[in-house]
């Protein structure tokens, strides 16, 4: 299946933390000369605030890209619909991948690939 420009959802590692990134898959790191990708990279959305189930984009010239090993995304492509008059999107299947995110946040990543698999 083709990724580009699809919503990915994957876990940031930061500082013994595990933090919930969704973002959007950029082009240029889904095609690699010398073989399989290992990393993908994603234009991150602002973290969730509150209980809905739209994120966010940062203000113009402030994007987050990060590339993310393969085995640290957990979900996706993901459903998700423009929010009107804003640079925002509302993604309906968010609190399932919240849910699953909070179940593997702190496994392996080779138990977290068990577990997508299962």
């Amino acid at each position: 299946e083709e990724l580009r420009s699809k919503w990915l959802a994957a876990i940031f590692h930061q500082g013994g933390k595990q933090l919930l990134c969704v973002g959007r898959v950029m082009k240029r790191f889904l095609e690699d000369e010398e073989g399989n990708v290992t990393n993908i990279e994603l234009d991150c959305l602002k973290p969730k605030v509150g209980n809905d189930n739209v994120l966010y984009a940062y203000p113009e010239g402030q994007s987050d890209y990060y590339s993310f090993p393969i085995e640290d995304v957990i979900g996706g492509p993901l459903d998700s619909v423009p929010v009107p008059r804003k640079m925002a999107w509302r993604f309906p299947n968010l609190l399932k991948v919240e849910e699953f995110f909070d179940n593997v946040k702190n496994l392996a990543r080779s138990d977290i690939i068990k577990k997508l698999r299962s």
